[in-house]
This record gives structure tokens, C-alpha cells and sequence, in this order.
């Protein structure tokens, strides 16, 4: 696979994780943490690759136990 196309694969999976990831962070200004986890959790779904999507899940997985 070229530069050019592992750029590509990299923005679509961005774009997939994005929508998670924001509601995600509106859920928890508004205190809603397990919906916040749910979402989260789709992000890590949605690109799986994406270490700072895997370090917000965990983090508040740790603060919910």
C-alpha cells in the first residue's frame, strides 16, 4: 500500500471514531459516565488501532470501579 493510501485508511478511520469520541466527552460534562463508556467503547470499535481512544476508555473504566 502506498504513502498516499495508508493516509487515506488513516483519515477514514478517524472520521468512523470521531462522532464517538465527541459524544463520548458531552456525556461526561454532563455526568451521563456510563453513556460516556458506551460511547467510548465504540470508539476503540470503530478504530481499534487508535491508542488515544484505548487510553480514554481505560482511564474511565479505572474511575467507575
Amino acid at each position: 500500500m502506498s504513502f498516499q493510501g495508508r493516509l487515506e485508511e488513516a483519515i477514514d478511520e478517524g472520521l468512523r471514531q470521531f462522532p464517538f469520541m465527541n459524544l463520548g466527552r458531552i456525556y461526561l460534562k454532563q455526568g451521563r459516565r456510563w453513556d460516556a463508556l458506551r460511547e467510548f467503547e465504540g470508539a476503540v470499535r470503530a478504530a481499534p488501532e487508535d491508542i488515544k481512544s484505548h487510553k480514554v476508555l481505560h482511564s474511565l473504566r479505572a474511575r467507575l470501579n
